[in-house]
């Protein structure tokens, strides 16, 4: 099965977010007890569930997704909630960003960008055969070689395995709003 960019795009939002506030790793959380929030109140390192979320201000540009580059700008906070049962071979994590909106540019035209709330959250949870469920609820912006890229505004559900091949396409109710129209 070919991988979805899906996968690539929803993993990346998540990556970016927890490089940007200090995730050391998505599974490496300290024992109970032994929590403490970093410096700039951040709460996305080792197991930091009473931390408050971290500013994840970011600006990238990424090709591939629309047919014109686009600059995304993400300002706000995120953080990443390891929750028990957690581990390299079965990641179980929820990723929140109150507050969290992205400026989408085309990067050919400047004079055209929207700027998008997407302070929904990302629940993931692995199987015992290996394939990662991603439940998205809220207001998310994810990518699907079979939807383009999209802000979702409901609950929708992906799904993949261990080399990110894509098991489920994204489905679910709610809306699926165009992001790359919103800016061409």
């Amino acid at each position: 099965m070919r991988t979805s960019r899906l996968s690539v795009v929803s993993a990346t939002l998540a990556i970016l977010i927890c490089l940007t506030v200090g995730l050391p790793s998505l599974v490496s959380a300290s024992p109970l007890g032994e929590e403490t929030c970093p410096p700039n109140g951040g709460g996305n390192s080792n197991n930091n569930s009473g931390c408050p979320p971290a500013d994840a201000g970011k600006t990238f540009t990424w090709t591939g997704v629309c047919t014109f580059p686009i600059e995304l700008s993400l300002t706000g906070d995120s953080k990443l909630i390891l929750l028990p049962g957690n581990s390299d071979a079965s990641p179980r994590f929820i990723q929140t960003s109150p507050g969290l909106y992205v400026t989408l540019t085309n990067a050919e035209d400047s004079s055209k960008h929207v700027t998008l709330n997407i302070t929904g959250s990302f629940h993931d949870t692995t199987d015992e055969h290996g394939i990662v469920w991603e439940k998205m609820v809220g207001r998310n912006l994810t990518w699907d070689e079979t939807t383009g890229l999209v802000l979702i505004i409901g609950n929708f559900l992906w799904a993949h395995d261990a080399d990110w091949n894509v098991v489920q396409h994204l489905t679910g109710t709610g809306q699926m709003l165009n992001v790359c129209d919103m800016i061409s």
